[in-house]
């Protein structure tokens, strides 16, 4: 983006605290009335950031722009109507009143010992409204709690009716009904040509409500972009060290995060785990076992299925079908190899229709391995998980021994190797 068009504009900007280096060479540019969140793990110099932006902290080099001036050439005053600041802490020291807190924001506006005028006042009550303080009108801000306090200290900014918005951890102390509520009135405001940039550590709420994403490891811009293009497996365990599945939201279109949360194998040596399900059925036990770091493999499966998007965010192999196709020679003969390499086979109760039939056969015809039937109905009835031929070939092989039906919890355990008492 042309640094003359833009809002704001960061270019080579480094910071140096003594020996230490705390931002190094970050660049960025925001527009008008676009969400930007800035994300990143502890220490990785996001507030720094935001207090350079904010002229509170002076770069070592590097120069940061507003509305195409530099931003040491504004006046206090000035540079006050171009941006509003929520810091991610702020002292209360005196016994300031809500209002009087909320219409600090005027200042830039307001003349030398002349009392708002009814312009100011309407900023005000409009904020408080904005924010869902206006219950909070005449209280003694000592009186209030953390969160509380969060939503006057963004009541003053929204106050100060500027086009940039710089907020660092607002949501920080808020339930999740006001977190939603406050980025939503953020959001709503780019729609009104403001631009936002804010401090989000929920990945999922930054997915959510920003339109762009800076990325931050180490005082470096990791990435810049949108959501879609910054938050992808490889950069959140690059710079957050964590595994995650990215789904996109079906009412949405968009991205959230699932961890994915490892623990030590219960012992050495687990067992080759085949498991057969579909519908969603099987998503819970791929992540325990996956978890768990199991050898777990599973299909056949449609590739519109909710478990074959598991298996692949997870790195599971998988024998699968295009949507609504009947199973091949080819799946057929891998899902006999699968069966024929596992220690254990576990089907989880879903329904069964013409098209993935043929999983419930060959297991049947094939199978010289323990079968596990995953249900917790209380009643382990099989006609109560599903029905027609596949209930008789299930109630077949589990009145020959071959198949026994487990809870979930009875089936993980023998996946990982535990002795479970039949």
């Amino acid at each position: 983006m042309d640094i003359t068009k833009s809002v704001v504009s960061v270019t080579d900007v480094d910071v140096k605290i003594g020996t230490v280096e705390i931002l190094h060479k970050i660049s960025a540019n925001a527009g008008q009335g676009i969400f930007v969140g800035i994300i990143g793990p502890n220490g990785s110099g996001k507030s720094t950031l935001i207090h350079c932006m904010s002229r509170t902290l002076h770069p070592s080099t590097g120069k940061i722009r507003i509305m195409g001036k530099e931003i040491e050439n504004y006046s206090r005053k000035n540079l006050a109507m171009m941006l509003g600041v929520v810091p991610q802490e702020s002292m209360r020291t005196f016994d300031f009143s809500v209002d009087d807190i909320v219409m600090m924001g005027r200042y830039p506006y307001q003349k030398l010992l002349r009392p708002p005028e009814s312009h100011d006042r309407e900023a005000c009550q409009k904020a408080m409204a904005l924010t869902g303080i206006s219950h909070l009108s005449g209280r003694s801000i000592l009186t209030l709690s953390g969160g509380e306090w969060q939503r006057v200290l963004i009541a003053r900014a929204l106050a100060q009716e500027t086009p940039l918005l710089l907020l660092d951890e607002p949501i920080s102390q808020l339930d999740i009904n006001h977190q939603i509520e406050i980025l939503s009135v953020l959001q709503s405001l780019t729609r009104q040509g403001s631009t936002v940039i804010c401090v989000i550590h929920d990945l999922n709420l930054a997915s959510q409500y920003c339109d762009e994403i800076i990325m931050l490891d180490q005082g470096t811009v990791y990435a810049t972009g949108t959501p879609h293009k910054v938050m992808t497996q490889e950069n959140i365990r690059a710079v957050f060290g964590l595994d995650v599945m990215i789904k996109t939201h079906p009412t949405t279109g968009k991205l959230y995060l699932i961890p994915i949360y490892h623990r030590k194998p219960v012992k050495k040596g687990n067992q080759k785990v085949h498991l057969i399900c579909g519908g969603g059925s099987g998503t819970e036990i791929m992540f325990a076992l996956h978890a768990a770091k199991c050898d777990v493999s599973t299909g056949i499966l449609s590739m519109n299925d909710a478990d074959y998007s598991t298996s692949i965010q997870l790195g599971i192999p998988c024998i699968a079908e295009p949507p609504f196709s009947p199973i091949t020679d080819v799946s057929r003969s891998l899902l006999e190899e699968s069966i024929s390499k596992a220690d254990l086979v576990v089907f989880t109760s879903m329904p069964y229709e013409q098209e993935n039939m043929d999983n419930v056969r060959i297991v049947s015809e094939c199978c010289n391995k323990p079968i596990l039937l995953v249900t917790d109905c209380v009643s382990r009835s099989i006609e109560n998980c599903m029905a027609g031929d596949a209930a008789s070939i299930v109630n077949h092989m589990i009145s020959t021994g071959l198949a026994t039906i487990v809870t979930s919890t009875e089936a993980l355990d023998q996946c990982l190797g535990k002795e479970y008492p039949s």
